[in-house]
């Protein structure tokens, strides 16, 4: 008889890191045809449609002939945060256990790749448009710098690593602070621990730097050859 464990019930997870330009992608793909895998991308740019090129997204061909989840999900004007992204890669990852197969996590970012398989909970999940939106009035009558001032006084720590005039993160934090009562840092400091959530058999590749480096030369030639210059483009004219 077997004993069912809190371990032995989590579902299983193989994940591929590496370098970018290291063949991450054909790898991934000879292996799980081997093992009865499909591939969920944890690229964080492969997401949006008409970033092909640029990207080094698989091909068509390559989709074909083995499955690829995450990649082609969404516009190029969507911002697609890193809790949004943990909470899709993770049902996708269900989907494919529950069908029997194994999950093939390939990336990308260490932040995307954690997101998905550490316990990790992330401030993205607490919004609050009316507060934000105060914030916004607040910087047109009172300035950036005030709103800086007050995010030193309720997080001196965040404070300290972003930059002054970066609008964006100061709203961000106080929104965060004033809708939870938690500090935007707080969220940071689970990084220190690494839990996964899945029974995980984690792969790295390396490879000798003035080799990798070549290759990566030869691939940004690739892609300008292929037309990343018109990709680019394209995108610019969408908006």
């Amino acid at each position: 008889m077997k004993i069912i464990t809190e371990e032995n019930k989590k579902k299983r997870v193989i994940a591929l890191v590496g370098p970018t330009g290291i063949g991450k992608t054909k790898i991934s793909i000879e292996v799980s045809k081997k093992i009865n895998a499909e591939i969920v991308s944890a690229d964080s740019i492969q997401v949006y449609i008409g970033m092909d090129i640029g990207t080094a997204k698989p091909t068509i061909e390559q989709r074909k002939e083995i499955t690829h989840h995450m990649i082609d999900i969404c516009p190029p004007d969507h911002i697609m945060t890193v809790a949004e992204f943990q909470r899709s890669a993770r049902k996708c990852i269900d989907d494919i256990s529950n069908r029997g197969k194994i999950p093939f996590l390939v990336g990308g970012s260490g932040l995307y790749i954690r997101s998905v398989i550490d316990d990790l909970h992330f401030a993205d999940n607490i919004f609050n448009k009316r507060e934000r939106d105060k914030l916004k009035n607040r910087i047109e009558t009172e300035g950036l710098k005030s709103l800086y001032m007050e995010l030193i006084k309720v997080d001196e720590e965040y404070s300290k690593k972003i930059s002054p005039n970066d609008i964006r993160r100061i709203i961000r934090a106080l929104e965060v602070y004033y809708t939870s009562c938690k500090k935007f840092s707080s969220f940071q400091k689970q990084w220190k621990e690494r839990k996964s959530i899945y029974d995980l058999t984690l792969i790295g590749l390396n490879k000798n730097r003035d080799e990798l480096y070549n290759d990566i030369e030869k691939r940004v030639d690739n892609m300008i050859s292929s037309g990343l210059s018109d990709e680019v483009e394209g995108l610019i004219k969408k908006g």
